[in-house]
């Protein structure tokens, strides 16, 4: 999800960065599963993270921010 250029795009706008501990966020779990379906349509961020921790190995996520200027995001599964 934070690979996808609409999501890039967002953050460079509100010049955030995301915070290097999300790094992980783009690794493949050992436990991923190919025939979970996550393509989803009409929803926001919320919507989004909901679904992969409700259909995939992923169980819960967590968002916040690293700094008090809210300039760093942190992000995980």
């Amino acid at each position: 999800m934070f690979e996808l250029p609409e999501v890039h795009r967002v953050l460079e706008e509100h010049r955030v960065t995301l915070d290097k501990f999300s790094d992980s966020l783009s690794k493949r779990s050992i436990y991923a599963d190919d025939e979970v379906d996550l393509a989803t349509s009409d929803t926001n961020v919320r919507g989004v993270l909901n679904k992969i921790a409700r259909d995939s190995e992923h169980k819960m996520w967590d968002i916040g921010w690293r700094d008090e200027k809210k300039t760093i995001l942190i992000a995980g599964f």
